[in-house]
């Protein structure tokens, strides 16, 4: 009856203690798990780098073609109004002056605001760190 204990001891034993060739493929099978998942995961990132590089250069394409679009109606809106101008009895000098006025106010507002938009940006971190802060009364 020694016989059979001896064995399910050993049984027990060979359980728990991992076998060095059992430990090792099981090292080589993580690793290599790790290996394609690492592979597949930079393979993904290159796949989105190139949509989103592709998608970019759709985006800055249309971004083009509107401009164009942009153009081409204000230029036609311009041509009806003098056309309209002429037609109510203007002459081409005072429609075609009256127009590059308006033109001109609306650049000039198109700039008053640019102005008015860089000046209300803080920086406020930068001017601290140089000094230029206006807040500051110890200077």
């Amino acid at each position: 009856m020694q016989q059979p204990e001896s064995t399910s001891v050993q049984a027990a034993d060979s359980a728990t203690k991992p076998k060095s060739g059992s430990l090792r493929d099981a090292l080589a099978d993580v690793l290599e798990s790790s290996r394609r998942q690492i592979t597949e995961l930079l393979e993904l990132i290159t796949l989105e780098a190139r949509y989103s590089g592709l998608m970019l250069g759709v985006v800055l394409a249309m971004a083009v073609m509107a401009v164009l679009a942009v153009f081409s109606m204000w230029g036609l809106f311009l041509a009806a109004t003098v056309l309209w101008l002429l037609a109510s009895g203007w002459s081409l000098i005072a429609s075609l002056v009256t127009l590059a006025a308006a033109n001109g106010m609306i650049l000039g507002l198109a700039v008053w605001l640019m102005h008015r938009a860089i000046v209300r940006i803080g920086f406020a971190g930068t001017r601290h760190v140089l000094g230029l802060d206006e807040s500051d009364v110890s200077k």
